[in-house]
């Protein structure tokens, strides 16, 4: 499994904001690096997830999106491995 739980966010984002300590616990379970990603810094990502932020990914892979729920988002980490 990938080490990094990537957290596709921008700024001023509130569901990001209610978001992030969600995905910081999902990567302290997985004992996972979680790496924050402002989407405004890469073009693709902002075509890409623009609307859909905020986005936790692991290993390319989105596992959840919007509004993030810890179960479910666990459990489809889990299915990645």
């Amino acid at each position: 499994m990938n080490s990094f739980l990537d957290f596709l966010e921008k700024p001023g984002c509130h569901l990001c904001e209610e978001a992030l300590p969600v995905a910081e616990r999902i990567a302290r379970k997985l004992k996972l690096t979680m790496r924050r990603i402002d989407i405004h810094d890469h073009d693709d990502l902002t075509r890409e997830f623009s609307l859909r932020i905020p986005v936790v990914q692991i290993g390319g892979e989105v596992i959840a999106e919007g509004f993030i729920d810890y179960r479910e988002a666990l459990a489809a980490a889990r299915r990645l491995r």
